[in-house]
């Protein structure tokens, strides 16, 4: 604590101090909760039959994004890796196993709505 802090403190009744106390307490237990509340939203991570969804949307997306602006078969090849970087970016994952259930929907519209003209200008050349 500082000094300013202690003085202050010093200047608070009984009352008041034990009120202090307890309310900090108090903040300290529900930082506790809320920490461990997200731990536990956060451990429940998609099946292997989303993986393999979402891995099959992305080679569509890659598909229909190639077919769109004539890209060589390996250029789909570089943008499904492109898609799947940006999905993985997204929520801070390092594998698609590793996303969290209730981040499901919302992977599978940003993969379903992605587009990036210079990654796709990237790949022309």
């Amino acid at each position: 604590m500082s000094e300013n802090a202690i003085t202050l403190r010093q200047d608070l009744t009984p009352g008041q101090d034990e009120f202090l106390g307890r309310l900090t307490l108090l903040i300290g237990q529900m930082e506790a909760r809320i920490a461990e509340f997200d731990r536990e939203r956060n451990a429940v991570t998609i099946l292997h039959q989303d993986t393999l969804a979402i891995q099959r949307l992305i080679r569509e997306r890659a598909a229909e994004l190639a077919a769109k602006y004539a890209l060589p078969e390996a250029a789909e090849k570089k943008l499904r890796s492109i898609i799947k970087k940006a999905a993985l970016d997204q929520y801070g994952i390092r594998d698609l196993h590793d996303l969290p259930r209730r981040c499901l929907p919302a992977c599978r519209a940003l993969i379903t709505g992605w587009s990036s003209w210079s990654a796709i200008r990237g790949l022309r050349a």
